[in-house]
């Protein structure tokens, strides 16, 4: 059985910006979205589906969370990593002794022919929830199963679908602004405009007219996302990056691809 507890502190999370009245209207327009695609574009599909779970499981709406879980599943394009999926279909159905047995069998599946995916936390993880190691084992940092560094190097090599994979909006509402950045940016690029919603808008909407670049790239998503030309250009956002923060300069080249 899954400890109450060890639940409680990895998922313990801070109320998102974002009512159940907009994602019903979001969710409204994404399935529009999805009858026109789930038969060209079932990639574009699974996507659809699993930004709509993250948000559904920050809303904690368990039931439905597991239901867009279980509907990337069915889309099932082989090339994408199902271990976030797995891991939050076991913990939204922590009371569902059953469901949770299932869900590790299958995860034990995946591993078996992707095992560079089953990293030692996770491993540990999985021996925590089947009951054959204490909570107190358990690093705090568990279900990290990436590192900043992955996701960077992994957008500059333009492998933006894997670097999502490895982000979570799960507590992004209390991150700093690059970190929201790093993710609306990503969700950008593989859920399309059709994405929940841009974390970074709240900061936007605080500091209008603010000329720091994470506000001036928020500015040009919202534009791009709401079909309006930016103020924003590339070219001038790539100039203030390579001035200000060089090491980030790589954004510029992202922006380009949406």
């Amino acid at each position: 059985m899954i400890s109450l507890y060890f639940t409680l502190l990895l998922f313990s999370l801070q109320a998102p910006a974002f009512d159940k009245k907009d994602f019903a209207q979001w969710e409204d327009k994404i399935l529009k979205e999805v009858q026109k695609l789930e038969k060209t574009q079932p990639e574009k599909v699974y996507w659809l589906y699993l930004a709509g779970a993250r948000e559904l499981t920050l809303f904690h709406y368990k039931e439905k969370a597991s239901q867009y879980y279980e509907k990337a599943l069915k889309t099932n394009p082989k090339s994408e990593d199902k271990t976030e999926i797995y891991i939050q279909l076991v913990n939204l159905n922590r009371d569902n002794k059953s469901k949770v047995e299932s869900y590790l069998k299958n995860l034990d599946q995946w591993f078996e022919s992707h095992p560079e995916k089953a990293t030692p936390e996770i491993k540990e993880w999985m021996k925590v929830v089947k009951g054959t190691t204490p909570v107190k084992n358990v690093p705090p940092f568990l279900l990290r199963w990436a590192t900043d560094h992955k996701i960077v190097e992994l957008m500059k090599e333009n492998k933006f679908k894997e670097a999502y994979s490895l982000v979570s909006p799960e507590g992004l509402e209390v991150k700093d602004i690059n970190s929201k950045i790093e993710y609306d940016v990503l969700s950008s690029l593989v859920v399309g405009k059709e994405s929940p919603r841009l974390y970074c808008g709240p900061a936007l909407k605080k500091y209008p007219n603010s000329i720091a670049w994470p506000i001036r790239i928020c500015r040009y998503l919202t534009d791009w996302k709401n079909g309006t030309k930016s103020t924003e250009s590339v070219s001038t956002i790539r100039q203030q990056l390579k001035t200000e923060d060089p090491k980030r300069i790589f954004y510029a080249d992202v922006l380009e691809k949406l």
